[in-house]
């Protein structure tokens, strides 16, 4: 039982830190987008690269917010923590 937990453990820290990564990754995009230089960013995703423009501003704000809450989803699996611990990982990202 100890080692399918520590698995599942591994998987889910695992999965945080993707989720981790493509949210920084979307909040640079969406800074870049906001500054009134950049018409279009490229961003690299799990499914490849993908061009984002300025219209998409509305649809990558939604796209960070979910990975907010999936992130918050997976550090309660991990440490057993509410939302505090979340919020604090908004602070510092």
């Amino acid at each position: 039982m100890t080692c399918a937990r520590e698995t599942l453990r591994a998987f889910w820290a695992a999965q945080l830190e993707a989720k981790q990564s493509q949210l920084l990754k979307a909040q640079e995009t969406l800074e870049a987008l906001l500054s009134d230089e950049t018409q279009a960013w490229q961003l690299d995703t799990t499914e490849g690269e993908q061009r984002v423009t300025n219209q998409r501003v509305d649809r990558l704000k939604e796209v960070i917010d979910g990975l907010e809450k999936e992130i918050a989803q997976l550090i309660r699996k991990l440490y057993g923590c509410g939302n505090m611990v979340a919020l604090n990982l908004r602070r510092v990202i």
